[in-house]
């Protein structure tokens, strides 16, 4: 994918564990283990998506117009409204696959396992959510680097929510097929805060 100007295309973190759930409800708190990775430190642009449909036969999202991203979306915009499968089919043509939950959740929280990327503190300062008002997505990495999670990640806090690769499924989190990258009609997590939404929604 293509990034703005002076930023990785990738970051990337080592194995690690991290807490999961808040002992509320149907979240209860247990371990979680996530093998190394590389992680794409910025949400796919609508000039990335608006290249990768130039170079394959795929179906362009509501409101394109061929390989023409909407009138009033900039270049440097997060892509939006993509299926599940449009977005695993993207990251597939890269050679890459989506996130697991897990691991979305690990390159978020990190290690200390944080509240927010940033840290344990809401900060409307750091993320596109409902509080700042702007009414739309924003360039990607428009919050780098304050907003940004441990291992360099942007976004994750607001701008908009992002696909997995896993399955929606309840707590716990286990290794019970909900990982399965075959597209079998199951419904599939989403992760992340958006300007929809209030930040402790995210």
């Amino acid at each position: 994918a293509l990034s703005p100007p002076g930023r990785a295309r990738v970051v990337g973190f080592p194995w690690g564990a991290f807490v999961w759930g808040a002992n509320l409800g149907d979240r209860p708190q247990h371990a979680v283990g996530v093998a190394g990775l590389r992680f794409a430190p910025f949400e796919v642009t609508n000039q990335a998506y608006q290249h990768y449909l130039q170079a394959h036969d795929a179906d362009a999202p509501p409101g394109w117009d061929g390989a023409a991203f909407p009138p009033g979306q900039t270049a440097f915009q997060p892509v939006v409204n993509v299926t599940w499968a449009q977005a695993a089919a993207y990251c597939a043509a890269q050679g890459k696959r989506l996130p697991t939950e897990a691991e979305w959740e690990y390159a978020c929280r990190g290690p200390e396992n944080r509240s927010w990327p940033w840290g344990d503190e809401a900060d409307p300062a750091l993320a596109n959510t409902l509080e700042n008002a702007c009414g739309q997505a924003q360039t990607v990495g428009s919050y780098s680097p304050g907003g940004d999670s441990v291992f360099g990640v942007a976004d994750l806090g607001g701008n908009v929510s992002e696909w997995v690769a896993s399955k929606a499924a309840p707590y716990p989190y286990v290794d019970d097929g909900r990982n399965n990258p075959i597209d079998d009609g199951s419904p599939r997590a989403v992760r992340g805060g958006t300007f929809l939404g209030e930040q402790w929604q995210g």
